[in-house]
């Protein structure tokens, strides 16, 4: 056997143990269940997107077609945003979580979320911006990875129920 053909066969069998890896990852991300335990996890994963202030981040919760207090997730990104530029150093906490799975495909979460900038007020405790009992609907979907070519379900949110959401500012 000529060296090249060594080489390429090297190279080729990197690149399927590569690309098997990616494949098994991607795959083992799929969630058939979503637990109590999985839900508080996606909290206080969202709460520290929240609390870095990164839109992107709090928005990769949401499916791509989600509805955010009645609004379209484009309008809930926007006013993200204005209240990031708002606040100084924003942070949400989630309390009296309430798990109600209704199918193996959907689930209700309803839980009191505070939301406060720290930056605002003296002695660290921050004033607040929102407090109210709110809640989602999760939805495991099938979503795309990898430009298309795979796709696994994640749990995202479909639906947010917030009443009272303030407009940060004043517009």
């Amino acid at each position: 056997m000529k060296r090249s053909s060594i080489i390429m066969l090297v190279v080729a069998g990197i690149l399927l143990i590569y690309l098997g890896t990616i494949y098994f990852s991607i795959s083992a991300a799929s969630k058939p269940q979503l637990t109590q335990e999985d839900a508080v996890a996606l909290l206080n994963g969202l709460a520290k997107a929240f609390d870095s202030s990164s839109t992107g981040g709090v928005i990769s919760y949401a499916a791509p077609d989600a509805k955010v207090a009645g609004k379209e997730l484009e309008d809930a990104r926007q006013l993200l945003q204005r209240a990031f530029r708002f606040m100084k150093d924003p942070h949400i906490e989630f309390k009296d979580l309430n798990y109600e799975k209704k199918d193996e495909t959907t689930v209700y979460l309803r839980f009191r979320a505070t939301v406060t900038d720290k930056g605002d007020g003296g002695g660290g405790t921050g004033s607040t911006q929102y407090d109210q009992r709110m809640g989602f609907t999760l939805r495991r979907l099938l979503m795309p990875r990898l430009g298309g070519i795979m796709h696994t379900y994640e749990w995202k949110i479909t639906d947010v129920d917030a009443p009272r959401l303030p407009n940060p500012d004043g517009t």
